[in-house]
């Protein structure tokens, strides 16, 4: 018996699952070993290659840092930046 209408467009694979876990641990790992970024304000998310920064930074120059930490990681296909600026 099949249930259901055969359409997997809305699931990922495990191992699109698997490969977007690995970025966003990457981009996170990555961050944290940047002294000048609190990364610890900044939640990093993956879905399909495409990362998503949201969070808290101080100045524009976290954000450019942020970004281009997660622009090397091998496997991004595009970085979005929800992040904003707080004074502290």
């Amino acid at each position: 018996m099949l249930i259901g209408n055969g359409s997997n467009n809305s699931t990922r694979s495990s191992n699109t699952q698997s490969q977007d876990t690995s970025i966003t641990a990457n981009v996170k790992a990555s961050l944290i070993r940047d002294n000048q970024i609190d990364a610890f304000n900044i939640k990093v998310t993956t879905y399909y290659g495409v990362v998503t920064l949201n969070g808290y930074v101080t100045d524009a120059a976290q954000i450019s840092k942020s970004i281009k930490h997660a622009s090397t990681i091998t496997g991004v296909k595009r970085v979005t930046s929800n992040l904003i600026i707080i004074n502290q």
